[in-house]
């Protein structure tokens, strides 16, 4: 087992023998708590501020090296610009193994974590807050869906390009998760998943909940697997623009190419409106592109030609058996069509570099 490293945050860290001691406890304390559950170490980073809302970040795939042990916390410089309480969650299983990056807050074998999470998060949402903001992208914005459904205060999903079916991640990354925490050697994995939720579009029909959805045009293979298949959950089809139903508002944007996030400047816009109670201007009104660009023509351009593909990509999966058939004509068009934003970046770049040294151009 991995030792944890808790001096990169420099921080107060309160033990708890137990989860029955944690949910005990009269009050929860900012700094790192570190609940032991059956050998393994559930952890959370908490900074309280006075606010209605606690915002609880999951992390996605991370850097992992020799010199890097968990515990992982994302938001914690998001966190010093938004008006709400924080509860950064450390994915438990990545201390399993020093080579597994992603787990999706699943758990493994011995830690039934879906059903063990909601627990801990109540308790501390019970203590500072009313409302909850899940968020997270790629696999922490997996997570957040889920646990956004958990949650016993109303509670909203922010996720960006998050998998919804983990099965449909990249395959060597899934087995290796599926062997590390759940034993799984050989067959069709979704076999060793059987004792987790881990397809969300079969999930959500039955626990829906308020749900922003940031995706990347470019992000051509989440589109496909991820996207499309979770907004059928709500009878909704993908048109490379804004979508918006009964629980769910899809924001579309282009950020760069592939599996890029959106701009930080735009999750905090997001989050602090959510703090404000906007939720239903944030629907009514386009959101902010924050697009670090000179050149809104260029960017308009590589805008156009991304939703044009993603407009044919739509159509394409409904009328094909599977959509491994699509993925190689989709790779194609999303390529050409991020290399034009690609080039807009690469010339604002250098108008940028001449302005700033005063020459012209």
């Amino acid at each position: 087992m991995i030792s944890p490293d808790y001096r990169k945050w420099d921080c107060a860290v309160c033990t708890h023998p137990s989860l029955e001691a944690f949910l005990s406890a009269v009050q929860i304390k900012n700094g790192i708590h570190a609940i032991n559950v059956n050998g393994h170490l559930v952890e959370f980073l908490f900074q309280k501020k006075p606010s209605d809302y606690l915002l609880i970040v999951f992390s996605g795939a991370v850097r992992r090296n020799d010199k890097n042990n968990p515990p992982f916390f994302s938001g914690i410089d998001l966190h010093k610009q938004i008006n709400c309480s924080l509860m950064a969650i450390s994915d438990p299983s990545l201390y399993l193994n020093s080579q597994i990056n992603l787990a999706w807050y699943t758990g493994s074998r011995d830690l039934p974590l879906q059903s063990i999470l909601p627990l801990v998060i109540d308790k501390v949402a019970s203590a500072c807050a009313s409302y909850t903001i899940m968020t997270g992208g790629s696999g922490g914005g997996f997570a957040s869906l889920y646990y956004a459904t958990k949650s016993r205060q109303p509670s909203v999903a922010l996720v960006y390009n998050p998998q919804t079916n983990i099965v449909n991640y990249l395959p060597r990354t899934v087995e290796h998760f599926a062997r590390t925490c759940f034993d799984w050697h050989e067959g069709v994995v979704d076999s060793a998943l059987k004792n987790i939720i881990y397809d969300l579009t079969k999930y959500f029909p039955q626990k829906m909940v308020k749900t922003i959805y940031l995706q990347n045009l470019a992000d051509y293979r989440h589109i496909i697997t991820h996207t499309i298949p979770f907004l059928k959950t709500f009878n909704l089809r993908w048109t490379g623009t804004k979508l918006a139903a009964d629980d769910i508002y899809v924001h579309v944007g282009y950020w760069g190419s592939g599996h890029e996030r959106p701009p930080i400047e735009l999750i905090r816009h997001i989050i602090n409106q959510l703090c404000e109670g906007k939720m239903s201007t944030l629907v009514a009104d386009n959101l902010p592109q924050h697009l670090k660009t000179f050149s809104p023509f260029g960017v308009g351009l590589a805008q156009h030609t991304l939703r044009f593909c993603a407009l044919v990509v739509g159509p394409a999966q409904r009328f094909s058996r599977h959509h491994r058939f699509v993925v190689p004509l989709a790779r194609l068009v999303f390529q050409m069509a991020s290399t034009i934003g690609n080039t807009v970046k690469r010339i604002n770049r250098l108008l940028f570099d001449r302005r700033g040294s005063g020459q012209s151009c």
